[in-house]
């Protein structure tokens, strides 16, 4: 998702994720984990990473 869509994303639906955030009811979604190699020869890094609304 580009910035511009996240824009676009959180125009339409940042009313119900505000209400849900402020009735305590919003739940994340889960962080997606990405291995990279590393600059060590025979590691990686990992990383994990939220969604675009989190």
């Amino acid at each position: 998702m580009t910035i511009d869509d996240a824009k676009c994303y959180l125009r339409e639906h940042w009313p119900s994720i505000r209400s849900r955030l402020l009735e305590g009811t919003y739940q994340p979604q889960p962080v997606k984990r990405v291995e990279s190699p590393s600059w060590t020869a025979g590691s990686e890094n990992s990383a994990c990473l939220a969604s675009s609304t989190d």
